[in-house]
């Protein structure tokens, strides 16, 4: 783990097999990393605060995608989010204690997956289909199927919905619009496509919906303007990027998790006393 104010590394696990999957459920009474990957048939819970392992999920066979569903809170003090996993049986539901609760199958072998707020999940698979699936049916929904279709990981825009895909066969990024659950007919699939000319990796949205960044095969980033639904810069940043990830700017103050946990509450603080002041 680095801090990303100063780039320094905080902690570090050891973890099975070739981990390449990272899930994060930000839950206040959860706070929770979660690693996989092809490599080993578990999925590893992890500290954050100190890159302890709490747990190990075991899921009997490799793991291709992984992410964390947000679920109501539930009772105080207890997390009903879910960790869902692919694998060669389909995808794997875990409660946060690690309990296996399901398995849904998923023809073409299931590889990433991408879950928004909302109703659905969605999946790519390994024959090149990518499927939406009800998180509470758990029914499944055949969007698109390409004979031969290679896919990277996914990411989404927060604000509208939309899923984007990258589409390495065709070398292009493709636009998902959001299904909703019981939604019939399904709506026509892609909704918009990017052509980038050289395969792309991965992407990711920023969380205001504003820009895109695709990593591109071959050393390039390109900047998408998300609204405006156009590239509108490319970025070299050589060797071969093979995953990316947008967040909030690096914390001003605190380096450490527990450094910006005692930043954060001083600050709250200060702003009560602040609101307290224009009042008196």
């Amino acid at each position: 783990m680095l801090a990303a104010r100063t780039g320094a590394s905080i902690c570090s696990a050891n973890l099975p097999g070739q981990p390449a999957l990272l899930a994060f459920d930000p839950t206040p009474n959860a706070n929770m990393l979660y690693a996989a990957g092809n490599g080993a048939a578990s999925v590893s819970a992890i500290d954050p605060a100190n890159c302890t392992i709490k747990h190990t999920f075991q899921t009997g066979s490799p793991v291709y995608g992984l992410a964390v569903v947000a679920l109501s809170s539930g009772a105080a003090g207890n997390n009903s989010n879910q960790i869902w996993v692919t694998n060669t049986a389909g995808v794997t539901i875990f409660d946060a204690t690690g309990k296996q609760l399901v398995t849904i199958p998923v023809q073409g072998g299931p590889q990433y997956l991408s879950i928004p707020q909302g109703t659905m999940a969605y999946v790519t698979t390994r024959q090149g289909g990518i499927d939406a699936i009800d998180i509470g049916s758990h029914k499944v929904f055949q969007l698109i199927l390409i004979s031969g279709g290679k896919y990277g990981p996914m990411d989404y825009d927060a604000i509208t919905g939309d899923v984007y895909v990258p589409d390495q066969q065709h070398n292009q990024l493709i636009v998902l619009t959001p299904l909703s659950s019981g939604s019939n007919p399904l709506p026509p699939e892609p909704n918009h496509i990017y052509n980038l000319g050289v395969a792309p990796e991965s992407v990711a949205i920023t969380s205001d919906g504003q820009l895109g960044f695709v990593a591109l095969r071959g050393g390039n980033v390109a900047m998408i303007d998300v609204p405006g639904k156009q590239i509108v810069n490319t970025i070299f940043v050589g060797g071969n990027p093979h995953f990316i990830i947008t967040g909030l700017y690096p914390p001003v103050v605190g380096t450490t998790p527990q450094q910006a946990a005692t930043w954060s509450t001083v600050i709250s603080i200060l702003a009560y006393v602040f609101v307290i002041a224009l009042f008196i």
